[in-house]
């Protein structure tokens, strides 16, 4: 199923028969689909009811920051990402505000981080796939593509209302 407009912003997920032992389970593909591009790249096994879920959840709390929604898209990922992921060597000790994390634990598990600000009436997502220091215990942004689609408040409602819809048939 698709949910969403796959060049702007949609969410991709359907139950894999062949994943499941039984008629309850739910697993299957996930994805996220922003301006055309998949996250991930790669077929995960996702528990779909869940995903979907978690993204319904996040997209109904997205936060109001004009500052971060104003930036441009390096400034504003890189923002969104201290605010959920806080350097904790830095001497301000924030705690995580996942508020702004649109991904679910199967996309951050692979480094396919996944953020959401709004602003103007209007709702900014961007996206990447970043490469992990354990080292450091933080994300490497060198050669990182960001992704952005900016969404109208109206369509990620409509997302929202037609995620409700699917999760109802799963949960039956």
């Amino acid at each position: 199923m698709i949910i969403g407009d796959p060049y702007k912003f949609a969410v991709l997920f359907d139950r894999v028969k062949y994943w499941n032992a039984s008629l309850a389970d739910n697993n299957g593909l996930f994805a996220l689909c922003i301006d055309g591009k998949l996250f991930p790249d790669v077929v995960i096994n996702a528990v779909v009811s869940v995903s979907t879920y978690d993204v319904k959840e996040s997209l109904s709390g997205i936060p109001v920051n004009e500052m971060i929604y104003d930036m441009d898209t390096e400034n504003s990922f890189m923002a969104l990402y201290e605010l959920v992921y806080p350097d904790y060597d830095n001497e301000d000790d924030r705690d995580n505000d996942y508020r702004y994390l649109l991904a679910t634990p199967d996309l951050t598990d692979l480094n396919y981080l996944v953020f959401a600000v709004e602003g103007r009436g209007k709702i900014k997502i961007l996206a990447a796939k970043l490469e992990y220091n354990f080292e450091e215990e933080r994300d490497i942004f060198d050669n990182s593509t960001i992704t952005e689609v900016i969404l109208d408040k109206n369509e990620v409602n409509q997302i929202i209302i037609e995620i409700e819809k699917a999760i109802s048939e799963f949960t039956g």
